[in-house]
């Protein structure tokens, strides 16, 4: 199973590929899609917390064994790696070269950006981060 987020710049086929081909020649457990060269932005936010990339795949014996994540809202990236360390998966980053997403800031923003930033990193650190 591979999950992107909706909001994509310079998504294309190669990079769903790329997500999926360890998972599927590798026996890897999960693949988290870390943007490059798409932005100084979305490059920088992907680097320093890579466990919240939204862009992943699983394969669907590891999607069956995941509990019931319908109430989380917000936050699923990160639930989705810890319960993978805690299991100790082999987790792959993937470098998605030339994709990008439109930041919060750009969305809604500073003021309100920084609010739902803050809100997401308090969710996180409230389920045990």
């Amino acid at each position: 199973m591979v999950l992107l987020d909706a909001d994509l710049n310079g998504l294309c086929p190669d990079h769903v590929d790329a997500l999926a081909r360890p998972i599927a020649l590798d026996s890897v457990d999960m693949t988290l899609g870390i943007f490059k060269g798409g932005g100084i932005w979305t490059d920088l936010s992907h680097r320093l917390p890579p466990w919240v990339t939204g862009q992943r795949a699983l394969p669907l014996e590891r999607v069956r064994q995941l509990p019931d994540f319908s109430d989380l809202g917000y936050g699923l990236e990160a639930t989705l790696s810890r319960f993978a360390s805690e299991r100790h998966w082999r987790v792959r980053t993937v470098m998605l070269q030339g994709v990008s997403h439109v930041m919060k800031e750009e969305k809604l923003g500073y003021r309100r950006a920084l609010t739902a930033r803050v809100g997401c990193i308090g969710k996180w650190v409230k389920r045990g981060g």
